[in-house]
């Protein structure tokens, strides 16, 4: 998509951002099947906070709040 006549283009950021949401979402999800990447899984849970204006609110800070207890009981 880089250096196509579109690039910059207020549909093209956006398609991006939409793009780096379901990377995130599909790395989140791989890493909670691994055990050993539960940082991994707590960040980018975290990460996701950035878009809410993308992704639903109350749904991205359930999940990262789950994911930062369950974190911090496995550190115990």
């Amino acid at each position: 998509m880089r250096g196509s006549p579109e690039d910059g283009s207020k549909d093209h950021k956006e398609f991006n951002t939409l793009l780096l949401i379901s990377h995130y979402y599909s790395t989140r999800a791989a890493c909670r099947e691994v055990q050993g990447l539960d940082g991994l899984f707590l960040k980018l849970s975290v990460a996701l906070l950035r878009y809410t204006d993308q992704i639903p609110a109350d749904k991205a800070f359930y999940e990262a709040g789950v994911a930062l207890r369950v974190s911090s009981l496995a550190e115990k």
